[in-house]
């Protein structure tokens, strides 16, 4: 499979979907055949959201993939488009899955459509429980345990300035096992071995602290800022003709939590990329705005790079003495 994945919603999709937003239906499935995204099936909408969701649960196989919009009870939560791709699903339908989020998300109508987007990596996050959860983490901040607490300020500090140095027992010290999962660790190879390409591989933190593959497709050049969430970190690595790039965005309206995670992370997971990928440089930023394509090439350039925090800094001349008179 190629790294775009070129998966496109069906005409019956778009028009079943729209018959759905309609309805009184509760939840609306839908899966990918071959290289479309077709409408699978809907469930009835009861008085029990925790009802549906369990007769959801039953009716899936635990190891199929699938895209879901499921209606919230509460008007302001509205529809959540819901990206089920389960950690024992074939290698290449995680990909192709994760690939295509994104894609299949904006031509479902995107945020005008959508309050949100939830990721399910286990069956058992399919239920009440791991719907609340997910409202929980979008509507409001994790409380923080006592050692988080005391490292609060330190790290929001420095994701701020988005210059962190920590190190793989910062890693430990927050107790989070910052691994990657499958479907990423291919993905990094996929841009390894393409010589020529413009892709991107996006990755996000899931609840279990392992990273994750978000989405693998061909970089929108003129709208790069669209690969990235609006109000939550997420790594990427670009690939640029046979350069890449390796981008962090850190938004400053952030959770604490989500600053805290992804910048003690950072570093390990690009000392990873670093022995997958050769890396010509680091864009890091602070909205994703300022993801352009213009400072992606700018990254490419010739640069020193310092072997402590892995970040591409101007090469500085030695300041010459004065001269004598």
């Amino acid at each position: 499979m190629s790294a775009q994945s070129g998966i496109s919603a069906s005409e019956d999709l778009m028009s079943k979907f729209e018959f759905f937003l309609e309805s009184d239906d509760r939840i609306a499935i839908f899966k990918i055949t071959d290289e479309v995204c077709e409408y699978d099936r809907a469930i009835k909408q009861s008085n029990d959201l925790a009802q549906d969701l369990e007769s959801l649960a039953k009716s899936m196989d635990p190891k199929d993939a699938r895209y879901l919009a499921v209606r919230s009870n509460d008007s302001d939560q509205g529809v959540v488009f819901v990206a089920y791709v389960p950690q024992d699903a074939p290698v290449r339908v995680k990909m192709k899955y994760a690939s295509s989020t994104n894609s299949i998300h904006k031509q479902l109508g995107g945020s005008s459509r959508f309050s949100t987007i939830a990721f399910w990596t286990e069956h058992k996050e399919v239920s009440i429980e791991g719907w609340n959860e997910h409202i929980a983490h979008e509507g409001a901040e994790v409380p923080l345990t006592e050692d988080e607490q005391s490292l609060k300020t330190a790290v929001e500090h420095e994701a701020h300035r988005m210059g962190t140095r920590q190190s793989n027992t910062g890693i430990a010290a927050m107790g989070i096992d910052a691994k990657i999962d499958e479907a990423g660790r291919d993905a990094l190879q996929s841009l390894a071995q393409d010589e020529a390409t413009k892709n991107i591989a996006v990755f996000h933190i899931a609840e279990s602290g392992e990273i994750q593959l978000a989405q693998l497709q061909e970089a929108a050049t003129d709208s790069l800022h669209s690969h990235f969430h609006e109000n939550e970190p997420r790594y990427a690595v670009l690939k640029h003709e046979t350069k890449a790039v390796f981008v962090y965005v850190c938004p400053d309206d952030a959770s604490v939590r989500h600053r805290m995670v992804y910048a003690s992370t950072r570093i390990p997971f690009l000392n990873y990329v670093k022995s997958v990928v050769s890396i010509a440089g680091v864009l890091e930023a602070s909205e994703r705005g300022e993801v352009t394509y213009e400072a992606v090439i700018a990254e490419t350039t010739p640069r020193q790079v310092s072997e402590r925090d892995g970040v591409s800094k101007p090469r500085f001349s030695r300041p010459k003495p004065p001269g004598r008179r």
